[in-house]
């Protein structure tokens, strides 16, 4: 009975932290719109004050949505209208703000915010009060920079283990993200600096509303010009040419989109004014990896899509016989045919990421380049290849005293032990001189033994009686 008791406090304590969550739409939490070009539409609202204090001049943070400005007391809900004027599409959230009041005095608070290359900014959203601090770390192995969403303005620059301490001292609403290397690798976060005494905003408080906002355009009328509509292209080839757009009806010409296979265009989804002309530039690429598949003539649609009726062109492409190879024979790669198959593959896959970075070639690379690098990207990258290098050549400079340092030493060591080697050889020598004399002298020792022996022998007949004796020989046998 305790225990269910406690639990229904605390659903209680929960449920009412869900409930006080500051501004809410309680009519419309997502709204899906079809507009028409150039007619407002008009909505309605239900706006709740769901908080215990009082939110003064509530309105849209983004002009899409207009309404006048209004104050809701604590518990009220109040249903406007608002109104769409814009003729561009969007989806996206739009926050409901207001100002209250408040009175808290300075809290001297500080908090400690991490920032890491897979987990980003650790506390994204923060809101503290004047005289509050804030100690940026960089957990990146590198070097950062904290940047101004809004200008792209440098609020701080991190080495790699650095920190940076923002100190609150005047009301703001700063939304930053972080960069290496020129690249954003974070989110955009928000930090909101409140007056301890005034009318002050805090963004946890805000509504939010999910909007998707599609248009219904004007319709208008246009004519599409091509130079020509038959090319003879090799296989592994392609060809460059300009076609012309131009909007002969009396409205604005939107979402100009162009398509066709094996075509690409340097200009896409535009809009033309009443009388405008562009010329846009377009390649065709055949997608051909097999043999069977030259000799022949192709068809290819151009179609251009947008508030008109859908313009279409017909164009012949031409593919001369080619004796294509497999991507490998006898040991050789075709790498043309590796080409052709990696831009069939690119063509069926387009999300793979060594597709969009595309095969190389002069103007794919620049628009690749250029899309994703900016110049501060490539500065930065130049100035850290800068430092790798000088880092290389002071490591290399060591090395070389390190590699002479060793190879005078195996030089000394190898000139000792030549000088070894020669005074074994030498010792070696005088070794075996010695034991030759010595061998000579123990056999002439031994040669003058027994020529001494016999020599006494033959002189002594006694001596030469008595072996005769001893071996047995009888008188008559010679005895030597």
């Amino acid at each position: 009975m305790k225990r269910l008791f406690l639990l229904s406090i605390l659903s209680l304590f929960l449920f009412s932290l869900v409930q006080a969550n500051g501004i809410i739409i309680q009519s419309e939490q997502g709204l899906t719109i079809n507009k028409t070009e150039n007619i407002d539409y008009i909505i309605n609202l239900t706006i709740k004050n769901t908080e215990t204090f009082k939110f003064f001049n509530i309105s849209s943070s983004n002009p899409i949505i207009q309404f006048d400005k209004f104050d809701l007391n604590s518990g009220e809900n109040k249903t406007i209208q608002a109104k769409i004027t814009t003729n561009s599409q969007f989806n996206g959230q739009i926050k409901i703000q207001g100002l209250y009041y408040q009175d808290i005095g300075q809290s001297n608070i500080t908090k400690i915010v991490y920032i890491s290359y897979n987990n980003g900014i650790s506390l994204c959203n923060l809101n503290q009060v004047v005289g509050d601090k804030i100690i940026f770390v960089n957990q990146v192995n590198d070097e950062i920079k904290l940047k101004n969403a809004l200008n792209n303005q440098e609020i701080a620059v991190m080495s790699q283990g650095e920190n940076y301490t923002r100190v609150l001292n005047y009301p703001e609403e700063l939304k930053y993200y972080a960069t290496r290397i020129g690249l954003q690798f974070t989110d955009i976060c928000e930090l909101n600096s409140l007056a301890s005494t005034g009318y002050v905003h805090n963004s946890n408080y805000d509504g939010m509303l999910n909007l998707n906002l599609s248009m219904i355009y004007n319709p208008t009328n246009l004519s599409l010009v091509l130079l020509t509509d038959y090319y003879n292209i090799t296989y592994n080839d392609h060809k460059d040419d300009i076609l012309q757009i131009k909007n002969i009806g009396n409205q604005k010409a939107r979402n100009i989109t162009l398509s066709g296979n094996w075509m690409t265009f340097n200009l896409n989804n535009f809009e033309l004014g009443i009388g405008e002309t562009k010329n846009v530039q377009y390649s065709i690429s055949p997608l051909i990896y097999e043999r069977n598949q030259t000799n022949k003539t192709y068809e290819i649609n151009l179609n251009v899509k947008g508030n008109f009726e859908n313009v279409n062109k017909k164009i012949l492409v031409s593919i001369p016989y080619a004796n294509i190879q497999s991507g490998l024979s006898n040991g050789t790669i075709d790498y043309e045919f590796l080409e052709n198959a990696f831009r069939l593959y690119c063509k069926i896959n387009p999300e793979f990421d060594l597709c969009k970075q595309g095969l190389g070639g002069a103007n794919g690379t620049q628009r690749i380049v250029s899309a994703i690098f900016t110049e501060e990207t490539i500065k930065d990258l130049l100035q850290k290849q800068a430092e790798t290098q000088d880092n290389q050549g002071t490591m290399d400079t060591r090395q070389q005293e390190q590699d002479i340092n060793q190879t005078n030493a195996i030089s000394n060591l190898t000139i000792t032990q030549e000088s070894l080697a020669k005074k074994q050889e030498n010792f070696n020598n005088k070794i075996e001189e010695l034991s030759s004399v010595v061998i000579f002298i123990v056999v002439f020792i031994l040669l003058l033994f027994f020529l001494g022996i016999a020599l006494y022998l033959i002189l002594n007949e006694k001596a030469r009686n008595k072996i005769s004796r001893k071996m047995g020989l009888h008188k008559g046998e010679a005895t030597w």
